[in-house]
């Protein structure tokens, strides 16, 4: 059952055709309302997703044919199953509407989005419970009031991130470099941010209680109003940072 949007592509003689339906259905379900005989996607070539944004899917593609059918660069090989891939992705994504796709912002706890390209995207409000989003590419990303509680963001890109009131508690960010990010007034309480780069990053009220900022680049990062109680300094480079006592 999909909690959203079910979409289906499916190969029909030489073309892709795409169809989507909103609401908790299932694939049979959107096939049957569209009453099309010539829909028979259990015996040809077709993507199922059920969740999708901007680079995740949940189900599989037909078994033992993706090598010979499907467009270059539209499956992998996961676990033993053929899997859909974001250039497939990308081409459906061209018949869905904006609302469509932000429906799903909301629905990617645990979701696993190791080396995604998210750059600049609109995750404000995302529920990243989680989520591992190793090596990600998030420069830029809305990241405003989203709940990163406990994901793994180990050597993540969140250069000029927003990630204002963000629910970063208990996360790992080791190693992650949020240059430039803005992190006013998030919730940073127990992450890891052992050898991150915070250089020029804005923790203006941000709650760091209990954090672990060993060998962290703090150059010139705005620490005033930040809760530091507990927090680990230990050979953290705090050259030029605002609102923390230099010894």
């Amino acid at each position: 059952m999909c909690k959203g949007l079910a979409v289906i592509a499916e190969k029909i003689d030489s073309e892709w055709k795409v169809y989507a339906q909103k609401g908790e259905v299932s694939h049979d379900n959107l096939l049957s309302s569209f009453c099309c005989n010539d829909l028979k996607y259990g015996t040809r070539p077709h993507i199922k997703f059920e969740v999708m944004f901007p680079c995740i899917i949940r189900d599989d593609i037909v078994q033992g044919v993706a090598e010979n059918y499907y467009p270059e660069g539209w499956v992998v090989k996961k676990y033993g199953k053929w899997c859909a891939c974001l250039d497939s992705i990308k081409a459906v994504a061209n018949y869905l509407t904006d609302d469509m796709i932000q429906l799903y912002v909301k629905q990617l706890s645990g979701a696993d989005l190791r080396d995604a390209d998210l750059q600049g995207a609109d995750l404000r409000d995302a529920n990243l419970q989680g989520a591992d989003l190793r090596d990600a590419n998030l420069q830029g990303a809305d990241l405003r009031d989203a709940n990163l509680r406990g994901a793994d963001l180990r050597g993540a890109d969140l250069q000029g991130a927003d990630l204002r009131d963000a629910n970063l508690r208990d996360a790992n960010l080791r190693g992650a470099d949020l240059q430039g990010a803005d992190l006013r007034d998030a919730n940073l309480q127990g992450a890891d941010l052992r050898g991150a780069d915070l250089r020029g990053a804005n923790l203006r009220g941000a709650d760091l209680q209990g954090a672990d900022l060993r060998d962290a680049n703090l150059q010139g990062a705005d620490l005033q109003g930040a809760n530091l109680r507990g927090a680990d300094l230990r050979d953290a480079d705090l050259q030029g940072a605002l609102g923390v006592q230099h010894g």
